[in-house]
């Protein structure tokens, strides 16, 4: 079996249209049971960033019971509050089989001149939170569905707000790794704006033949602005035009105000940009590099604010898991990579990076059969920053950053020895996790500033309990 293969037969539902028909709810009703209720989703990574989703009915019968069982050892009140939360279309089946027979007494028919007055009451409160919060009438946009022609946004809680209509079939872009769509400050007044990745085409087809674009709305559903890259790169022979897929997003403060970057990559290829995007909706390059970026992470230090490409980069030994350091008070930048794939293009930046961090290639990864890991996100610490690697199957190792961008740690996840212990048992590693090399000896990061040019830095792998066999 292919390792980005789910496993097959009668228990194994492949995609969300068959675990929604198994639970008989919506897709995106059983979406934001995975969100909110831990319903049990499986994924395997694809190579180009997207994912394979399928979920076991073994897993999904135990947490239906879960929800069954903490449902019942509610008190009382407790079970009124939560039944009243959820719609009758999308009550849990176990939630609903639960309810009290008995209807209390603020469930009985009320005199016509009270429910007038609660009405009032109500309406009154939620005029006064409306103008406090800032957000139309049922909360700020929290994600999106696409059908069809049209695209519809949610609240945090699942309430439809409001729908805009593309007049042409739309979806989202498989390579965009944020399910649950983003929500930043597209037009810098502060208040929370709804950005979307649009891919014009079906979601049953893998390729477009236009790049994707990102539009940003405002809470009332405004189009704010649009952007779609026609951008062409060159590397030798080789010319790469588009289409160009867009694989994250984020916002922040940058030292020229309030700002949207955009991740691109070939669709196909290797070669990747980032796109800054002013309140206007006005776009520049910010960054071109000869490899896939992956995730992008504002981190928003007072005296010199960063953005953080993470992807896998390449050198003259091939591609490697690696982030690339931006500050954003300094040019536009240009990576070109190294050897006969050297990134040239008419109009690329010329600046250079802050730091460019390669991280070595797991012996995980090569039993894959994959080329590399890829630096799958970032989060911000209070001492540094994060950053998580997909090792080929998933989030397998953790790489923390100091402030002056040194690497203070390496960590393997548990899910990294589960998978080490895998292929022991189908002979693909010759060794147990308990005898791994890498924890033998530093792990060997490669750091490249301006100043400096290339350096080695070996750092000790830290595990969080000893690999063992189960």
């Amino acid at each position: 079996m292919a390792a980005d293969t789910p496993p097959r037969g009668p228990d194994v539902l492949n995609g969300w249209k068959e675990i929604a028909s198994y639970l008989k709810r919506s897709s995106r009703s059983v979406q934001r049971w995975e969100r909110d209720l831990d319903l049990p989703i499986r994924r395997i990574p694809t190579p180009d960033g997207g994912a394979i989703v399928y979920a076991l009915v073994a897993d999904l019968e135990a947490w239906r019971q879960r929800q069954s069982d903490a449902f019942e050892t509610q008190e009382p009140a407790a079970q009124d509050a939560d039944a009243s939360a959820t719609s009758a279309s999308e009550e849990i089946p176990a939630l609903a089989a639960a309810k009290p027979l008995a209807a209390p007494w603020w469930e009985r028919p009320i005199p016509l001149w009270a429910a007038i007055a609660a009405t009032a009451v109500v309406a009154l409160a939620v005029l006064a939170i409306t103008t406090v919060v800032g957000y139309p009438l049922g909360g700020r946009p929290a994600t999106w569905e696409f059908d069809g022609h049209q695209m519809t946004a949610y609240s945090t809680g699942g309430r439809r707000l409001w729908s805009h209509d593309f007049n042409r079939t739309v979806s989202t872009p498989m390579t965009f790794n944020r399910s649950n769509g983003f929500v930043g400050d597209a037009n810098g007044d502060g208040a929370a704006d709804l950005i979307v990745p649009v891919r014009y085409t079906s979601s049953q087809l893998l390729t477009t033949e236009e790049s994707d674009a990102v539009v940003a709305f405002d809470a009332d559903g405004r189009t704010l602005w649009s952007v779609q890259p026609d951008i062409t790169l060159t590397a030798g022979d080789e010319t790469f035009d588009g289409p160009w897929n867009v694989y994250d997003i984020v916002s922040g403060q940058s030292p020229r105000g309030p700002r949207v970057w955009i991740a691109f990559n070939h669709h196909t290829w290797w070669p990747g940009f980032v796109l800054e995007v002013t309140p206007a909706g006005d776009a520049t390059v910010l960054m071109v590099q000869a490899a896939r970026i992956h995730s992008l992470t504002h981190w928003p230090r007072p005296e010199r604010p960063l953005l953080i490409a993470g992807g896998d980069l390449r050198d003259a030994n091939g591609p490697q898991a690696g982030a690339i350091v931006v500050e954003l008070s300094a040019p536009p930048v240009r990576w070109p990579g190294e050897g006969a794939l050297s990134l040239t293009c008419a109009d690329c930046p010329q600046g250079q990076p802050a730091s460019v961090l390669l991280f070595p290639t797991s012996e995980v990864t090569r039993a894959l059969l994959r080329p590399t890991g890829w630096v799958t996100r970032g989060k911000i610490e209070e001492d540094g920053l994060r950053l998580d690697v997909n090792d080929g199957f998933g989030f397998g190792t953790i790489v923390t950053l100091t402030a002056d961008f040194a690497v203070a740690g390496y960590e393997r996840t548990d899910r990294y020895w589960y998978v080490h212990r895998q292929l022991e048992q189908q002979g693909l590693v010759d060794h147990q996790a308990g005898d791994c090399p890498d924890l033998q000896g530093p792990m060997d990061v490669q750091q490249w500033r301006p100043d400096s040019g290339w350096q080695r830095q070996g750092v000790g792998l830290k595990i969080s309990r000893p690999p063992r066999a189960d």
